[in-house]
């Protein structure tokens, strides 16, 4: 059973995902793999047309309650991903145990402050 550990020690059983899933979740390690910008990769896992938005990852079989999306295997450790390649090109610092944050400094040049 292979495994993914999140930054906050949960594990995801990834032979859980169907298989719609476990390709979009290869493509996404490949990104980050690649060197993807941290706002590249949001984009592309949170992209409308992402299988975290359907059930089972398949548009076909409907979409997800948003509060489902969130609580979803797949939204969770693409999340994490995005957290973690975040922080690695200094996008996002850790707020302690409760998350993530942006940067104030980035979050100021964003907005054009």
């Amino acid at each position: 059973m292979e495994t993914y550990m999140s930054r906050r020690g949960e594990a995801f059983d990834l032979g859980a995902l169907t298989e719609t899933e476990q390709a979009f979740l290869n493509q996404a390690r490949h990104l980050i793999a690649q060197g993807v910008a941290w706002e590249t990769f949001q984009r592309f896992y949170l992209d409308k047309q992402s299988p975290i938005w359907f059930v089972g990852g398949d548009p076909q079989a409907g979409r997800l309650e948003n509060t489902k999306v969130m609580r979803s295997r797949l939204y969770c450790i693409l999340q994490d991903m995005a957290g973690n390649l975040g922080l690695e090109q200094g996008y996002l610092r850790e707020r302690g145990p409760s998350g993530l944050s942006l940067d104030a400094c980035l979050e100021e040049i964003r907005l054009g402050c």
